[in-house]
This record gives structure tokens, sequence and C-alpha cells, in this order.
């Protein structure tokens, strides 16, 4: 759980190993009671779309939680809240991401392709961590 957290967090790595991501970084960082918070900001595009965004982070590795919250971007809403904990198996990874688009193009755009993008993104963070923790499988 503790390497899927740094992984997750990692912002800076993003435009290294995601799909649509073409810059990333962060700012603003702070220690925090339970762990840090930073200003993830982000570039992300597709064919012509390019868009920037920033969010604030909140990464709890107290409770293994890593919680994104719009600051300004393409969405008229976003947060996500990835969580992780020891299972029997391994690491037990939940996801909950709850956005809306701004502009109706994207939000169609991206609702005809959602489980296309969703299991692109996933599979993403899955090789990356298969190649920094060498994991096999």
């Amino acid at each position: 759980p503790d390497d899927l957290l740094s992984l997750v967090s990692d912002v800076p790595a993003y435009s290294r190993f995601l799909p649509w991501v073409k810059a990333s970084r962060i700012s603003q960082h702070k220690q925090t009671p339970h762990g840090r918070y930073f200003v993830g900001e982000a570039v992300v595009g597709y064919k012509a779309f390019r868009a920037q965004f920033s969010t604030h982070v909140d990464v709890d590795e107290k409770a293994r939680t890593v919680t994104t919250r719009l600051i300004q971007g393409p969405f008229r809403s976003l947060k996500c809240v990835w969580g992780f904990r020891d299972s029997e198996s391994g690491t037990l990874v939940d996801l909950s991401l709850d956005f809306e688009f701004s502009e109706l193009f994207l939000a169609e755009l991206l609702r005809a392709n959602m489980d296309k993008a969703v299991s692109k993104l996933i599979m993403a963070f899955t090789e990356e961590a298969k190649r920094r923790y060498a994991l096999i499988g």
C-alpha cells in the first residue's frame, strides 16, 4: 500500500507514464500532521485538444489515501480519492472519481470513451508499478 501511495502521489512523474499527460509538476509543498499537501499542475492533450489544470492534493500517509480537488481547469468540478490497504493477496485499491466538464463538447467526447480511457489510465499505473517495484505479473 505504501508503494502505491507513493506512486499515485508522484505527480511530477505523471508525464513520463500516463497517456495524455504532456507535462506535470507540483508547487506549494507542505508537510501536514498526517502526511503532505501540494498543488498539482498538469497539461493534458489528445490530438488537437490541450488543457491545463491544477488541483489541491492531500496525501494522508496514515490513512493511505490521496485526495485531489479541483482548483482550476476544464472541469466544473473534480474530486478523486485513491485508497490503499493491505489484503491477504496484496493491496486493495479503492478509486473514487467524480467530475464534470465545464464544456459540453468535452463531456460528450469523454462519455463516449469513458471505459476505454479509465482502462488505459489504470493500465498505465499498473505498468508503472511493475516497472518501479520490479513486480512480476
